[in-house]
């Protein structure tokens, strides 16, 4: 996909490559590579909008250094993750709130999992993020029927359904219209 992109010319195509490429690596604990790619990453400048990614760098080391179970580090990068969040890389921001709610859960205090999972599922529903808010349910779904609130759970889950046929009513609209060119 990122060779074709560069290929054609279409910059967006090129970051998405490397985000699905640091996040398979982050996922897979691999460190090492993980590092070296993101070091050669930020050689190049990747960039979207003319913007450096840095809070999607963030969210990808900070699940490295959870998996690792390294917990204060991954909670030092989350924290770096939202301050570019804020300043303007918003779509990362759920992804991030969401790590903060399995770090929580990582170190033991669900009060404050649930508050971060909470809020990124609110932030993915916002952000038409189905995918975030089905990963933060993923993880606020069981803390909640472990408390014994099993209604709320499951009133959660309807809401990622409503959701996602919102996303799919809209893809389709865009779909059917005719396309604007020039």
């Amino acid at each position: 996909m990122k060779s074709q992109a560069v290929e054609l010319g279409i910059p967006g195509e090129e970051s998405l490559a490397d985000r699905a490429r640091t996040w398979a690596l982050a996922e897979q604990g691999d460190a090492e590579a993980l590092r070296d790619f993101l070091s050669k990453a930020a050689g190049r400048k990747q960039r979207i909008s003319g913007k450096l990614e840095r809070g999607w760098a963030c969210h990808q080391i900070g699940v490295l250094f959870l998996r690792l179970g390294k917990t204060a580090e991954a909670g030092a990068m989350i924290e770096k993750g939202l301050e570019a969040a804020r300043a303007g890389e918003f779509l990362v921001e759920p992804h991030l709130v969401c790590l903060q709610g399995e770090l929580g859960l990582a170190v033991g205090d669900t009060v404050a999992a649930e508050a971060h999972l909470c809020e990124a599922f609110d932030l993915a529903r916002q952000s038409l993020q189905a995918p975030v808010a089905q990963r933060a349910l993923s993880h606020l779904v069981p803390l909640l029927e472990t408390q014994g609130r099993p209604t709320e759970a499951e009133a959660l889950r309807s809401q990622v359904e409503t959701l996602r046929a919102e996303i799919a009513e809209r893809a389709t609209k865009i779909l059917s219209e005719p396309a604007r060119f020039g």
